[in-house]
């Protein structure tokens, strides 16, 4: 990796993070989650997938995850 890549990807973790906490402290407690998740398109081969939760009182995104999708002799998890 490049510096320039690692203190511009430094620098985007950094605010995305300080953004997340001023959004869960804005939120009313306890949370209401609904969650989504997007893999690639069928017929397609997905390693990677992204879940988003948002909190159904304020309509605001609280989380958002990306996983790596493993199989094992074609059970998904």
């Amino acid at each position: 990796m490049t510096s320039h890549f690692y203190f511009s990807f430094q620098t985007v973790r950094e605010v995305y993070n300080q953004h997340m906490a001023s959004v869960l402290a804005t939120v009313e407690k306890p949370l209401s989650l609904n969650g989504d998740g997007r893999f690639d398109s069928p017929g397609h081969s997905a390693l990677y997938g992204m879940y988003s939760f948002m909190d159904s009182r304020s309509s605001k995104i609280v989380a958002n995850v990306l996983v790596k999708v493993r199989y094992d002799c074609y059970k998904y998890y």
